[in-house]
Formats: structure tokens, C-alpha cells, sequence
């Protein structure tokens, strides 16, 4: 039996050879040396999603998966140059089932339609728009290729050629393999809407969706490692019980409390009057936990991993899953997608580059898909200024000092000052919310994000003195009214 120093020996030649195959493939691509491709120390050229990159990176090399994030081949848009789309995301991994857990996080964060994984077996091809996981023997949904071996993937992967993602014949070729409806944001928007229309049937609608967004956010949290165990047993409360099906309305009741002071927020009131029951509580615990509920109610939430999924993208997804309750045709709100969103900033990052220290506004903000994206710019962006990872001060000073918000729905508002304050923890340091700092998030609500009509002259922005530097957002687009 090989020593501890030999086994490590042996892991580090599998490693160095594999990562060899990996290069040789990349070259046989024309990935290497393309404008296109980018390495991990070049995520700052596609600021608008450099965070997630760093995310992925990150997570890839984790004691959990042992893999590596190698590079990602981004469309460039002609209109916007600074604009980019990932396209293929590439990474290793040390056996096939590691390969597979990337996959699952590559799903998870919706970026990119292809993920190609090398292992010492060969070479794996994933649909970044598709993922089920393997169950009663039948296979990981979403594998387009099982394995290629390394001398034919070169042939077998010809329209992932460089050339080929630059002139779109990539689409020609593989457009067919790929299922946008099964994406991440569609199939969690879909799921959303069952369970809302289940819920509605005992509860009013504005209840049922502030009770799913609750525990939404709260997922979110915890699966990012916010809301830790210690964290709520220092608030004398059972996590064991908070984060499971023997969770109850009073203590679900009580965790959104000391959420809601350590957030300096309110997540989604609901009105006491609502008639929430227990019942009600543990349905929607259930379905988080993975449960099926009713013979007509098929739902498996055990897909998604809240600790990839974008706080932009999550915001978006539940923008859309209120719309449509009355405000979309009556008060002319549409959701925009993320991939508009960025493209729209980086479009104006281009004409008129965003600095650390400008302002900017969304007269019409809805669930802040704009805001959010234009702080994650603005981070990125102070992050290549000063050349280190910002402070938490830095962080909450950037967010109210630069991140202005108006939208006439309360509750639009609400979830636009959550998103935000999602978006700055998502950046912190690790040890930035330990008590001992002190810290604490902004207030944001009728400071930053304000309700009420953009038009209004009483409405009283903190930047009027001092004007703006972008307004961005999608307007509200209506029929004219006499008022209009």
C-alpha cells in the first residue's frame, strides 16, 4: 500500500496530466489565444458577470468537488463591444461524478448554455440549460456527450470551435440539444406559479406569495452560510426545527423577525389578518425539503442549490412570479430578463463608462433587476480600481451612495431593498458579519428605494441635489391615461 506522500504524488502526476489534455483541447478549439476566452485572471474584461465567475471558481476548487474552473469562452457583442455571453464554460474534474456536480452548478447559475468537463475518463459535454438528478438507475439529465475521448474531441466538439461561437454556426449545429424551458429561472418560475396557485386556494394571493418569497429569501441565506446555525441559536431559536417540517408558524414568525432586524428590512409582510396557519408553514417547508405534495402537485425543489443562483437572477424570478396578478396590465410593469438587463448596462457602460461615486436611478424599478446588476458593476469595477477586495464599509457605502430606486408598488419596493442588501452580503468578506465588528446593513427603504410616482414633484430623492449620472429601467409601459 502506497504512503500518504506517495498517494499525494500520485493525485498531483493524475492532476498535471490532466490538466495537459485540458490545454491540448482548448488549443485544438482555438480557444487558446482567443479574444473570446477567458481565464479566471481575466474575469475583470466581463465585469457584468465577474462575480459569478469568481463564485464558480471558487466553488469548483472546494474541498466538496476538488475540480477547476479552467476558462470560459464569451460571445462578444458587436453593438456593445463591453458587452459579453458566456457560451461554453470549461472546466476538470478528478472522476465523472465530480464532472457532474459542476454541471449541477453551472445549471444552478445560468450562465452559460454549454459546460464541457475534462476528466481522466475523457471528455464530458453538459447542457448548461438542462439538469435533472439521477434517479432509480436513469442518468443525469442534461449530458449531451457521455464521453469523448480526448485524441476525438477535437472532430466530435468541432462546433464548439471558436470560429464557430464567433459566426453563431455554434446555434446551427447544437441549437436543437438545448431546452431553454428547462433552464433554471424557467423551471423554478414554473414551480413558483404551482405552488402559488395550490396556496391561493386557502390563502388571498398577496399572502401566498409573501409567504413563498419568505421562504425563498430565507434558502437563500441559509444555503449561502448567512444564516448559520450559530446565527439562530444566538437568537434562541431551534435550527433543527426552524429548517425542517416541524417548523411552525409562530416559530417561522419569530426567525422572520430577527431576520428582519439583522437585515434592516421587512421580508414580505404579510397582513395579520391573512390567516396563515401552521398548515400552510409546513406545505411550503415540505416542498423546499423536496417533498411531493398531492397527487396533482409535483414539485421537486431538491435541484436547486440557493447557493449558486445569482441574487439577480432570483430577483428576476420572482418579479415575474408576482407579475401578472393585475399590476402587469394594469399598471403597465414588464419583467425585463437578466441578459437584457446586463446587455442594456453594458451598452451604456460604453457610452458612458460607470465610475465609483456616480449615481444611478431606475425611475421604475420593480423587484431592482437593474439596481442590483448596476451595483454588482459598480463593485466590480471599484474592485479593479483599488486592486484588492473591498471592505464592508466600502461595500455599504457604494450601495447608498450610488443605487437610487422609485416604483409606485410597495412590495416591488420591499423586494428591491432585499435584493440589494442580498447583493452587498453577497460580496462581504467572510468574517464581516461576525458580531464583534459591529456591522450592519443600510436602511434603505424611502432613502434609496422610494415609493411613489416618479413624476411627483413632492417625491424627494436623496441625489436631487446632485442630479444623476444613468437612469436605467424599463419603463412602464401602458395605455395613456388622462392623467398621462
Amino acid at each position: 500500500m502506497p504512503s500518504s506522500s506517495e498517494t499525494s504524488s500520485l493525485l498531483a502526476d493524475d492532476h498535471a496530466t490532466l490538466r495537459v489534455k485540458v490545454d491540448s483541447l482548448l488549443d485544438a478549439l482555438g480557444y487558446e489565444g482567443a479574444k473570446g476566452f477567458l481565464r479566471p485572471h481575466q474575469w475583470s474584461e466581463a465585469p457584468e458577470h465577474a462575480h459569478t465567475l469568481r463564485h464558480a471558481e471558487a466553488a469548483a476548487r472546494a474541498p466538496g468537488l476538488r475540480g477547476a474552473l479552467r476558462g470560459v469562452y464569451v460571445l462578444r457583442h458587436t453593438e456593445a463591444p463591453s458587452a459579453t455571453t458566456p457560451v461554453v464554460v470549461v472546466c476538470e474534474a478528478p472522476n465523472e461524478q465530480i464532472a457532474d456536480k459542476l454541471h449541477h452548478m453551472v445549471w444552478n447559475q445560468g450562465t452559460a448554455p454549454f459546460l464541457l468537463v475534462g476528466t481522466p475518463e475523457g471528455v464530458r459535454l453538459y447542457s448548461g440549460f438542462e439538469y435533472s438528478p439521477s434517479s432509480r438507475g436513469a442518468p443525469q439529465g442534461g449530458v449531451l456527450e457521455a464521453s469523448i475521448a480526448f485524441h476525438e474531441a477535437a472532430d466530435r466538439l468541432v462546433a464548439l470551435r471558436a470560429e464557430n461561437i464567433d459566426d453563431g454556426t455554434v446555434w446551427e449545429r447544437l441549437g436543437a440539444k438545448l431546452n431553454p424551458k428547462r433552464r433554471v429561472s424557467e423551471r423554478l418560475l414554473a414551480e413558483l406559479k404551482k405552488l402559488g396557485e395550490h396556496l391561493i386556494g386557502s390563502l388571498p394571493t398577496d399572502a401566498a406569495h409573501a409567504l413563498i418569497g419568505r421562504f425563498i429569501y430565507l434558502r437563500y441565506l441559509r444555503e449561502r452560510g448567512l444564516l448559520s446555525d450559530a446565527r439562530v441559536k444566538g437568537w434562541g431559536l431551534d435550527p433543527d426545527k426552524l429548517f425542517s417540517r416541524e417548523i411552525t408558524r409562530a416559530s417561522f414568525e419569530a426567525l422572520i423577525h430577527h431576520v428582519d432586524n439583522w437585515l434592516n428590512g421587512s421580508i414580505f409582510p404579510v397582513r395579520p389578518n391573512a390567516g396563515v396557519t401552521d398548515d400552510e408553514v409546513k406545505l411550503v417547508a415540505g416542498v423546499m425539503l423536496g417533498d411531493h405534495v398531492s397527487g396533482q402537485l409535483h414539485l421537486d425543489f431538491r435541484a436547486y442549490d440557493f447557493s449558486h443562483i445569482p441574487v439577480a437572477l432570483l430577483s428576476s424570478i420572482y418579479e415575474q412570479f408576482v407579475a401578472g396578478e393585475g399590476r402587469s396590465e394594469d399598471q403597465g410593469a414588464y419583467y425585463t430578463p437578466l441578459p437584457l438587463v446586463q446587455f442594456v448596462l453594458a451598452e451604456l457602460h460604453a457610452l458612458r463608462p460607470l465610475r465609483p461615486g456616480m449615481r444611478v436611478l431606475d425611475p421604475a424599478c420593480g423587484s431592482g433587476a437593474f439596481l442590483v446588476a448596476a451595483y454588482q458593476l459598480l463593485v466590480e469595477l471599484h474592485r479593479q480600481e483599488v486592486r484588492r477586495e473591498p471592505s464592508a464599509e466600502e461595500l455599504r457605502d457604494l450601495l447608498t451612495t450610488s443605487i437610487f430606486g422609485v416604483d409606485q408598488d410597495a412590495g416591488a419596493c420591499r423586494v428591491t431593498e432585499l435584493s440589494l442588501a442580498l447583493a452587498l452580503l453577497d460580496q462581504l468578506p467572510d468574517d464581516a458579519l461576525a458580531p464583534e465588528t459591529g456591522f450592519q446593513l443600510p436602511t434603505l427603504h424611502q432613502k434609496n428605494i422610494l415609493v411613489g410616482d416618479f413624476f411627483d414633484p413632492s417625491l424627494a430623492l436623496a441625489a436631487d441635489t446632485t442630479g444623476f449620472d444613468w437612469i436605467v429601467g424599463n419603463p412602464p409601459w401602458g395605455k395613456p391615461t388622462r392623467r398621462s
